[in-house]
């Protein structure tokens, strides 16, 4: 009941908010209750861990300024885990994405690790990562701003703090935080596995050497935040790449064939579009890389979902390893 209020004042505060924006187009806000509160672990000690780590002998100063949420399965056995990183949209928050795809209880169900970071505030005071030119780091003061190292620490960290699998590191992101998560992939290609990136793509014109990356873009083609067509950054006028070049980028990296086959029946994934809104289709890759494009008709930016989209992405991240 929550995570279904929450998404409703989500998206009741994002549609309030598109007029107001509509001039400069933006990512939807941080949910209103993500605003009051952080969501906090209703299992006993014995079953889950939530752990905020603060500056210690152990914590960088990337860490120590920039803490984040790791939320552990219980410890079953001394085998190693998946780590998840949740990366959430420009101006929304770890918190409130965790509470819009409620993946903290799918990942302790299924025994990996949940690492839940916030990006860095700009000006206007909303949370950013800088992902490419065009989304979402508009301060020019805030130019310096190295996301890519501070992942980096983020998984030494957590690796400290549990027994990681480094194999089976994987990222899930919506818009900036998906243009992030492509971003990290490019240029760590050896420490992710697989991403998932819901409405946000690579920069344009991006020199990636990357191989052996497992991609799945998420996209509906009524985004009219983020094109699912390809367009200009609303911060700054800056070009980006469409959902199917993005797909079709990772294809050429990955050894894939050249065009992309149906995979599978479409799904009901957003409750604000009528039927099976989801199309999926595939390329054909190398073994144990996978690229795949959902296209979702009639959807904008943000889904109205429920637990079917979180545990399909958790299906394909969780399938993937180094």
């Amino acid at each position: 009941m929550i995570r279904s209020a929450a998404l409703r004042g989500f998206q009741a505060v994002a549609i309030v908010t598109f007029n107001v924006f509509v001039a400069c187009r933006t990512d939807p806000p941080t949910p209103a209750l993500a605003q009051t509160q952080t969501p906090t672990p209703t299992l006993t000690p014995t079953q889950t861990q939530t752990l905020t780590p603060t500056r210690d002998a152990d914590a960088t100063d990337l860490i120590a300024s920039r803490p984040y949420r790791l939320d552990l399965p219980a410890a079953a056995d001394a085998s190693a885990i998946p780590l998840v990183i949740l990366l959430h949209g420009y101006g929304s928050t770890g918190a409130g994405h965790e509470i819009y795809f409620g993946l903290s209880r799918l990942t302790k169900a299924r025994g990996a690790a949940l690492a839940i970071p916030d990006g860095t505030r700009d000006h206007t005071g909303k949370e950013f990562w800088n992902a490419s030119d065009a989304c979402c780091d508009f301060d020019a003061d805030k130019s310096s701003v190295d996301d890519v190292a501070y992942l980096d620490a983020l998984i030494d960290d957590a690796s400290k703090r549990a027994h990681i699998d480094p194999a089976r590191v994987t990222i899930i992101g919506h818009s900036n935080g998906a243009f992030m998560a492509h971003r990290y992939a490019c240029e760590r290609p050896s420490r992710v596995a697989a991403i998932v990136a819901l409405a946000g793509v690579p920069a344009a014109g991006a020199k990636c050497e990357a191989r052996g990356v497992s991609v799945l873009q998420v996209h509906g083609d009524a985004d009219r935040v983020i094109d699912f067509a390809g367009g200009s950054s609303f911060g700054n006028g800056k070009p980006y790449p469409s959902a199917e070049s993005a797909v079709a980028m990772w294809a050429q990296r990955d050894g894939c064939g050249a065009s992309r086959k149906p995979a599978g029946p479409a799904l009901d994934l957003d409750h604000a579009s009528a039927g099976a809104e989801t199309t999926r289709e595939s390329y054909e890759c190398p073994h144990g890389v996978d690229v795949a494009l959902w296209r979702m008709h009639g959807s904008g930016h943000v889904p109205s979902f429920d637990a079917k989209f979180s545990e399909a992405a958790l299906d394909f991240l969780l399938t993937h390893h180094k």
